[in-house]
């Protein structure tokens, strides 16, 4: 279901405010029409939000390799450290010891495994979340008779990595929008 705020965050006469939320800046109240607003203006607000929801989608996606890296090393670390405090235990208890060390090992172990999942679900998460906006920013401009092009490029640095991109707009078939520039993400 598309909401009345997804147009208008989308349009140049839209204003935000902390108690009202999104509303239209013309007739200064919360948007009042049926599927779609004859006063619409697509323009920065549009180019802005495009740019936003396509590079954050693209870099999560680059993102991938980095994550799967993360799960495999928090994977290691915690069953090493599990498997190493187990045969620890075992090791003191043939010698007839028991100590809280080989108890600690174990749960620095069971703490690292579940940590390795949690940052592969908390990434699905977001870009399950990115696709969701992408999909319905295309409805919104479906509705308008609006359509785009990008064309992207992730360029990595030591730092910060960096997403360049040529943005064409058209509404009706006519050229409204030509943007190019890049985006920064930092690590």
């Amino acid at each position: 279901m598309i909401l009345q705020e997804q147009h208008c965050e989308l349009c140049d006469h839209s204003r935000k405010d902390l108690v009202r939320g999104v509303f239209c800046g013309l007739a200064n109240e919360k948007p009042q029409f049926v599927d779609t607003c004859a006063d619409v203006e697509h323009g920065d607000a549009l180019k802005q939000k495009i740019i936003e929801k396509e590079t954050n989608h693209r870099y999560l996606n680059f993102e991938k390799s980095a994550v799967w890296r993360g799960v495999i090393q928090y994977a290691i670390i915690g069953a090493f450290f599990l498997i190493g405090g187990i045969v620890f235990l075992i090791k003191l208890w043939d010698y007839g010891y028991v100590a809280t060390l080989p108890f600690a090992i174990i749960g620095i172990g069971m703490f690292l495994l579940p940590k390795a999942i949690a940052g592969w679900r908390h990434h699905n998460y977001l870009i399950s979340k990115a696709r969701q906006d992408l999909e319905t920013l295309k409805k919104v401009l479906e509705l308008y008779h609006v359509e785009y092009q990008i064309q992207m490029e992730v360029c990595t640095g030591r730092h910060d990595n960096e997403v360049k991109f040529q943005l064409t707009g058209k509404k009706r078939g006519r050229i409204f929008i030509q943007e190019k520039g890049a985006r920064n993400f930092d690590h």
